[in-house]
């Protein structure tokens, strides 16, 4: 298929999934394609790195019309009357509050119905999405399902967790494109379907290491971060899971021992940015007084800290730290 005059829409989320995306946005031009980013509103920032990368993108929001609203309007009503005939009947649901399932079903109905206009509207011939583990990620598959558009998504996502949300990479998508083989046997063991799947290795990480790994560009970044320019670097790539834990005595326990390495090396917290500011900041005020001397950072970019560490310890398994072993 030529993608000459094709639109191709692309869905991102989290600020650190943008780089996926740079070589096939490049890709897609080059071969005459027109790309548009589209994001959802959400609590976190998601448009934060298109921002900074200077890329035009369209909010869901944007999409959104009197006609639009109504639909919202009678489609929230019907649906939390329903809903609140049933969400008792498991005891679950008492674990979660009223107001933000409310709030969570509610934010589905608005994100829908735009997400529907938007393609009536842009037509695209192709979608692209990280993956379906997400409710945006399934939304957008049933809408190009219903509407006959192809749907590709990636590698991207936390499938090598225990999650049983991760067994839908492939219930929707046309095709899912796998870095490797080791990938697909995860899948298969979820159950996916394997006719759906496209190894194609990893989109990006060569021109990445190329990018970053020149001697002037690792003296910038050390500059940037302040670390003097013979100090070692230990980076820790902190995953989700141990990300919001923000309990003193759990970091003490993590902690000990690594002030040893001050006047030889600079320890480096890599945050894992699906996190709550507010979290973020609780733990930064617990390691300013176990360990003032370490770095913690929420949003840098992660491949410059790849590129300027002597050793990196991954907390957690995380697609970026795939990244790092590699």
């Amino acid at each position: 298929m030529s993608l000459k005059g094709k639109k191709i829409a692309c869905f991102l989320a989290l600020p650190h999934h943008t780089r996926f995306f740079i070589s096939l946005r490049d890709k897609i031009r080059k071969e005459g394609g027109n790309i548009l980013f589209f994001i959802t509103l959400s609590e976190y920032p998601y448009e934060m790195d298109l921002v900074n990368r200077g890329f035009s993108f369209k909010f869901s929001t944007d999409y959104l019309t009197d006609e639009i609203r109504q639909k919202i309007k009678s489609s929230t009503s019907e649906l939390l009357d329903t809903w609140s005939k049933t969400c008792f009947k498991w005891d679950g649901f008492s674990h979660w509050p009223l107001f933000k399932q409310s709030w969570f079903l509610e934010a589905i109905v608005e994100e829908y119905f735009c997400i529907e206009n938007f393609i009536e509207m842009e037509m695209p011939d192709i979608f692209m999405a990280h993956h379906e583990c997400t409710r945006w990620g399934q939304v957008i598959g049933h809408l190009c399902h219903k509407k006959s558009i192809p749907y590709v998504t990636f590698q991207e996502g936390d499938y090598h967790g225990d999650s049983i949300g991760l067994i839908i990479h492939t219930q929707y998508s046309t095709a899912d494109l796998l870095w490797g083989e080791r990938t697909r046997e995860f899948l298969k063991s979820y159950k996916c379907s394997m006719d759906k799947i496209v190894l194609i290795g990893n989109t990006h990480i060569e021109q990445a290491v190329k990018t970053y790994s020149n001697s002037k560009m690792i003296a910038d970044i050390k500059r940037d971060i302040r670390i003097p320019l013979n100090k070692k670097v230990v980076l820790f790539l902190v995953d989700i899971k141990y990300a919001g834990i923000a309990r003193k005595e759990v970091w003490q326990e993590i902690l000990h021992g690594l002030d040893k390495l001050d006047g030889e090396a600079v320890c480096i917290f890599k945050w894992h940015p699906n996190v709550y500011k507010t979290s973020f900041e609780k733990i930064q005020k617990i390691f300013n007084e176990l360990y003032p001397s370490a770095i913690l950072l929420d949003t840098y970019e992660p491949y410059k800290l790849l590129a300027i560490s002597d050793y990196c310890v991954t907390m957690g398994k995380t697609t970026l730290a795939i990244e790092a072993l590699a």
